[in-house]
């Protein structure tokens, strides 16, 4: 039955279709990364008791609006660059949160175990 599967799929590709498929996977990633970034970043900002980042949200919004964009290329390059493109910044806001936090959130973790042990 898969053998059959995998010879539809090996005689039926079409680089207008994969490019189609690599576009909607594309926009989709982008989004679960985006929303992953804003999870940690609401996160962060919950255990150090402050109001949201405005800034780190703004940006994330912005590249949230931008995402769609994805679908606009034609070329696979062009495709990945422009992936690149609004994909590097909520990761620059993802990795610069989890370094300057990270002693915060594990001295939260770790009031919360000792305080659950009684």
């Amino acid at each position: 039955m898969l053998d059959s599967f995998f010879y539809w799929v090996g005689t039926a590709y079409q680089d207008e279709l994969y490019m189609s498929g690599l576009k909607i996977a594309g926009v989709l990633c982008s989004y679960v990364d985006i929303f992953v970034a804003a999870i940690l970043v609401r996160s962060a900002d919950f255990i150090r008791e402050r109001a949201p980042s405005k800034f780190r949200f703004g940006v994330l919004f912005l590249f949230a609006l931008l995402t769609p964009a994805l679908l606009l290329p034609k070329e696979g390059l062009d495709f990945f660059i422009m992936q690149f493109a609004v994909l590097a910044p909520p990761y620059l806001i993802l990795m610069y949160t989890a370094f300057t936090e990270a002693k915060f959130f594990m001295a939260w973790m770790k009031s919360k175990i000792g305080s659950s042990q009684v």
